[in-house]
């Protein structure tokens, strides 16, 4: 009879042991799914603590050139988009050669891209009768009389002059007068 009686406590331990390592299983599941479920959320509260976090540069008028060109042949006002990487950077340089930057700013948040561009350039005076008689069928939208971003540089306009035409496309804007040859470029990245 001892025998068995000592059996019984070492059975009963077994079991016991068996139903802690059981619950720890257990427990542990229970707390990596619920890490896993809530990591959405971890990762939601980090990009947010990081948003805001905005960079503003200035744009060097060379740049500046570039950037306009590329716009207006991605717009394909002035001609159709070059096929072939060759007749595009011939294309491109010969636009940019006729627009000369004054001056450019560009904003970025740290995780999205998202931001602005602005851009002031002058136009030659053959680019500019161009893009005139290129946008006489296109109708102009009323110009925005402020940018609706507080990061827009303090040389931006914040009143056009009063001939002024604004084309938009894709979040684009080009202003252009109806005489001169001083003009802007603005863009929302998103």
């Amino acid at each position: 009879m001892t025998a068995q009686t000592d059996n019984q406590p070492k059975a009963s331990k077994r079991r016991s042991r068996k139903w802690r390592v059981l619950i720890l299983v257990l427990c542990s599941l229970l707390g990596l799914i619920a890490f896993v479920f809530s990591l959405p959320f971890i990762i939601g509260a980090v990009l947010m603590m990081t948003e805001g976090k905005e960079t503003h540069k200035d744009i060097s008028p060379e740049e500046v050139s570039r950037q306009v060109a590329l716009g207006l042949m991605c717009w394909e006002i002035l001609a159709p988009k070059p096929s072939g990487e060759t007749q595009w950077k011939r294309s491109w340089d010969s636009i940019a050669s006729r627009v000369r930057g004054i001056r450019g700013y560009h904003t970025s948040d740290s995780f999205h891209g998202d931001g602005i561009d602005c851009y002031e350039f002058e136009l030659s005076t053959d680019l500019a009768a161009e893009l005139r008689a290129a946008l006489a069928g296109v109708e102009p939208r009323k110009p925005p009389w402020y940018i609706p971003d507080t990061s827009a540089p303090s040389w931006w306009p914040k009143r056009w002059p009063s001939d002024v035409q604004c084309y938009e496309r894709d979040g684009k804007y080009f202003f252009l007068p109806s005489a001169g040859t001083r003009a802007w470029w603005f863009t929302f990245r998103t």
